[in-house]
C-alpha cells in the first residue's frame, strides 16, 4: 500500500473515532508502530491532526475548510457511489451549475465519460484545469481565486452566473444539520452556491452519509428547497421521513 493511500485511511478513521492509537493502526493496517508514528506525524505537520502519547486524535475543526487536496483523499469510496448515482439523472446535452467540491468532481469525470454535448458552468478552476481536453462544454464564472479551494469567488463570479440558466445545479455541503439546514465553512463559497440554486431548474446535493446531523460555519440553505439528495447509505429514520414530508427525492445505493 502507497503510503499516502495509508494516510488516507488513517485519517478517515480519526475523523469517524476522534482518536486512535497506533498500536490499534498498526494491528489494522498490518505495518509497524514506527510507521504509523511516521504517518501520525506527517498528518500532525499538514495540520489535519493532534498526536497525543500513544496515539491521535481528531482536531476540532477538522469539518471546516480543509484544503481541496486534503478533502479529495477523505471519503473517496463514498464519493465515487454518489457520483456513480448521480450521473444516471443527468441526461444528454443538460447544462449544469456546478460548484468546487470534491464530489462534484467525481460526477465530472463521469459525465465526461458517458454522457455528450453537457456543458457546465463552474466556479471550479481545478475542474478547467483538469478537463481542458474534454468534450464537455465548459464556461468559467471568472472571479478572485481562492487558493485553498481552488474556487473563484465575489461578485465577478456572481454577475456571471447571473447571466445563465441551467437545467440542474449540482453541489455538495460540509455539513446537514439535525434543524435542516445545509452549511458550509465559507462565507464567499456560499454566496455562489445561492446564486446557483437561482439559475438552475433542479437542486441536486451530492452528500455522504458522515455530514448528516452536523453542524458548519455558514447557513447555504433550507433542505427543503433541495430538489434531490444523492448520498451513499441511507440516512436515519427521521431524516427520511423529513425528505418525504417535503418532497425531496431521495436517491442511495441498494
Amino acid at each position: 500500500m502507497l503510503a499516502v493511500d495509508r494516510r488516507k485511511i488513517i485519517l478517515d478513521r480519526i475523523v469517524s473515532e476522534q482518536s486512535v492509537t497506533v498500536s490499534e493502526l498498526a494491528s489494522h493496517l498490518n505495518v509497524t508502530e514506527e510507521t504509523i508514528r511516521r504517518d501520525l506525524l506527517k498528518l500532525e505537520n499538514n495540520g489535519l491532526i493532534n498526536r497525543v502519547h500513544g496515539g491521535a486524535t481528531a482536531k476540532e475543526n477538522i469539518k471546516e475548510d480543509l484544503p481541496y487536496t486534503t478533502r479529495n483523499i477523505q471519503h473517496t469510496k463514498e464519493k465515487e457511489t454518489i457520483a456513480d448515482l448521480a450521473v444516471k439523472l443527468i441526461s444528454n446535452g443538460a447544462s449544469l451549475m456546478a460548484d468546487a467540491s470534491t464530489t462534484v468532481f467525481e460526477l465530472i469525470k463521469r459525465i465526461d465519460n458517458s454522457l455528450s454535448e453537457a456543458t457546465v458552468i463552474t466556479n471550479s478552476s481545478y475542474l478547467l484545469y483538469m478537463f481542458n481536453s474534454t468534450s464537455i462544454n465548459f464556461i468559467s464564472t471568472g472571479g478572485t481565486l481562492r487558493k485553498n479551494s481552488f474556487s473563484l469567488v465575489g461578485s465577478l463570479a456572481i454577475q456571471s452566473l447571473s447571466k445563465f440558466n441551467a437545467d440542474y445545479a449540482v453541489f455538495s455541503c460540509k455539513a446537514i444539520s439535525q434543524n435542516g439546514f445545509a452549511m458550509d465553512s465559507n462565507e464567499l463559497d456560499v454566496d455562489i452556491k445561492r446564486e446557483m440554486m437561482r439559475r438552475a431548474k433542479k437542486i441536486i446535493l451530492l452528500v455522504d452519509s458522515s455530514k448528516f446531523d452536523q453542524t458548519s460555519f455558514v447557513n447555504l440553505f433550507s433542505v427543503d428547497e433541495i430538489d434531490i439528495i444523492v448520498t451513499d447509505t441511507k440516512p436515519n429514520i427521521a431524516w427520511r421521513e423529513y425528505l418525504e414530508k417535503h418532497h425531496i427525492k431521495l436517491i442511495v445505493k441498494e
